[in-house]
């Protein structure tokens, strides 16, 4: 979506810079929110297709809508609207700030082959010579509109080598970093 907004407006004949993405968390005006402004700086850098949609009825006006909305309620029915609301926010957060996901586990567990069916593509090598990952592979993906950034790591052991070393020093400090870590186990004994 982000690559087909850019061409219309540089189609049109536009001069366009384009800079890091504005942070989701700082207001575009001081004061009062102004939800149709913030939506308009951030439509540009939607990462899905339902990022973009909520973005524009944010633009059309939903958020006043809601809050006229709760004017109308009673207090428990009001109380409940906002706690679901609440509750959506994290969602809204992962929209511009994906959570990283991380699959770590011994070596030839299947990481790389699960991250390849995940992404329905080959995009990290798979071998049964272990040790074939050496380097996180990263990935943006999406699960329901929401954007993620899965990240493939190299097995955990002790590295028979100064590269493989690197390699699982690599994943410790992705693990760090990691918002959701799945740990990848072989049960069949190929591994």
């Amino acid at each position: 979506i982000r690559s087909a907004f850019l061409r219309v407006l540089t189609g049109a004949g536009g001069e366009l810079r384009v800079d890091e993405p504005p942070r989701w968390d700082v207001p575009a005006t001081e004061g009062r929110p102004d939800f149709v402004a913030d939506a308009r700086r951030l439509l540009p850098y939607a990462r899905t297709e339902r990022m973009a949609r909520l973005l524009l009825e944010q633009i059309d006006g939903a958020p006043r809508r809601f809050f006229r909305e709760l004017e109308s309620l009673g207090a428990d029915e009001r109380a409940g609207k906002l706690r679901r609301a609440q509750a959506l926010a994290a969602i809204g957060r992962a929209f511009y700030s994906p959570p990283r996901v991380l699959l770590l586990g011994p070596v030839n567990a299947g990481k790389s082959s699960l991250l390849n069916a995940l992404l329905m593509r080959e995009r990290a090598i798979v071998s049964d010579i272990p040790g074939t990952t050496r380097d996180t592979v990263e990935e943006l993906m999406e699960i329901g509109g929401i954007p993620i950034h899965l990240v493939d790591t190299a097995g955990i052991r002790e590295g028979r080598d100064h590269v493989e070393r690197l390699g699982v020093e690599r994943s410790v400090r992705a693990m760090e970093q990691a918002d959701l870590v799945l740990a990848v186990v072989d049960l069949t004994g190929a591994g």
